[in-house]
């Protein structure tokens, strides 16, 4: 009998969860924002964010931002969706968004968030840097396309697939920038494009893998920023 009043109970507090009106839309300042340098005035740039929700009436909303190149600000509206009229599970629920801005011009750019609790918040600086060259990219990056990191023993894991025989992965760069985004770890992995002499191309899938050290890269919550081939970025946020 306690049992089946129990599941009536569950059953009565889910019809009133889904039984809720329309949320109200909040613009969220996140717990912690990620801001990866070198980024030139010919990449897609990025930033990533993460907060956290203090129960279930909370919902992830969609991420809007206007850049304005005249005063060099970039303004993110993180919205979120709460719903008052519903029973709420006291959980603590993370989340991660990852913004991609596109081509943004050369400057040192403020990066606010919008608040419904007041003015703007300024959470960090973005510099876009002026390209050396003509490509997307300055060197070819490996199309790295998955990232894992085993804190354990500190290591981080790339997987990706080349499509061309001749693309090997040469030299993998990981740098952590001075501050004030010091909390992003960059993983530069160049490939290398073997000449016609020594090898005949051929399409196909050639997949890859690489360990990479980072042990000595600091410690903290960072960013784990990791370019890929034509502007694409894996983006990993770990607890070194």
């Amino acid at each position: 009998m306690k049992a089946f009043a129990f599941t009536l109970a569950i059953i009565a507090l889910s019809q009133l969860g889904w039984a809720a009106g329309e949320p109200e839309i909040i613009n969220e300042v996140p717990k912690h924002i990620y801001i990866p340098s070198g980024f030139d005035n010919n990449d897609n740039a990025q930033l990533v964010f993460e907060g956290e929700f203090t129960n279930s009436c909370y919902r992830t909303g969609v991420t809007n931002y206007f850049v304005n190149d005249n005063t060099k600000t970039i303004t993110v509206e993180n919205k979120v969706q709460f719903y008052s009229n519903q029973m709420c599970l006291m959980v603590i629920m993370h989340y991660k968004k990852e913004l991609n801005l596109g081509v943004v011009e050369e400057g040192n750019y403020k990066v606010e968030f919008a608040s419904s609790n007041g003015p703007n918040r300024e959470m960090g600086v973005m510099n876009i840097n002026p390209a050396r060259t003509d490509s997307a990219d300055d060197v070819l990056y490996a199309p790295v396309q998955s990232a894992t990191y085993n804190k354990a023993d500190k290591v981080l894991s790339l997987k990706g697939n080349f499509s061309n025989s001749c693309l090997r992965l040469e030299n993998v760069i990981t740098r952590r920038p001075a501050a004030p985004n010091n909390n992003v770890i960059e993983v530069l992995p160049q490939a290398k494009l073997l000449d016609a002499a020594d090898c005949e191309a051929q399409l196909g899938d050639y997949p890859f893998t690489h360990a990479v050290s980072l042990e000595n890269a600091g410690t903290g919550r960072v960013l784990v920023h990791i370019r890929s081939l034509n502007g694409q970025a894996v983006n990993l946020i770990e607890n070194l």
